[in-house]
């Protein structure tokens, strides 16, 4: 229920101005889109001391809980990666197609995506949300905006036009 009423106030149209990243940021917050319990406790000392001293540390186990049809991840489920990474989402053939995916350990902890995927790659429409404050919303094409978007930063700006390789190409002036 959470993921459809995000992707219904994502794609709404919305007016040029600067509380437009607000906007986003507290339908965020209201939705509870944050780094599940699942990430932040998936490293932990389970045994001995881990700081200085003697012991078992555990890092990320990779773990699929859900739906399955002949052998394959089919339905809804949550996929947990080694790296920390996790997904809530839909699985038609042992492959993603929409879901919510929570970056763990590495340079895009904390980060969030929201959308379509396709061959593992976010691929269609969908929204990322980076620790950094920038929230990009619009066509993905292996993993990166590729289409048209909109990249809104915490100090306001807007960037809107269409995207190639991650990179706008062709700005719309608002």
């Amino acid at each position: 229920m959470k993921i459809t009423i995000l992707i219904i106030i994502l794609s709404i149209c919305f007016t040029n101005e600067k509380e437009e990243y607000k906007f986003y940021e507290t339908k965020f917050k209201e939705l509870n889109l944050t780094v599940p319990d699942v990430i932040s406790n998936g490293m932990k000392c389970i045994d001995g001391d881990c700081s200085n001293g003697e012991g078992r540390f555990i890092f990320y186990t990779e773990m699929y809980e859900g739906d399955f049809k002949d052998n394959s991840r089919h339905g809804k489920g949550v996929q947990v990666w080694s790296n920390g990474d996790y997904v809530h989402g839909m699985w038609d053939n042992d492959e993603i197609y929409f879901g919510v995916y929570y970056y763990g350990y590495g340079n895009h902890y904390g980060d969030i995506y929201v959308g379509e995927f396709s061959n593992g790659f976010k691929h269609g429409e969908g929204t990322y949300k980076s620790v950094n404050g920038f929230i990009h919303n619009g066509e993905w094409l292996d993993d990166l905006p590729n289409g048209y978007g909109k990249r809104l930063l915490p100090d306001g700006t807007i960037d809107e036009g269409n995207f190639i390789n991650g990179k706008l190409v062709t700005k719309v002036e608002l």
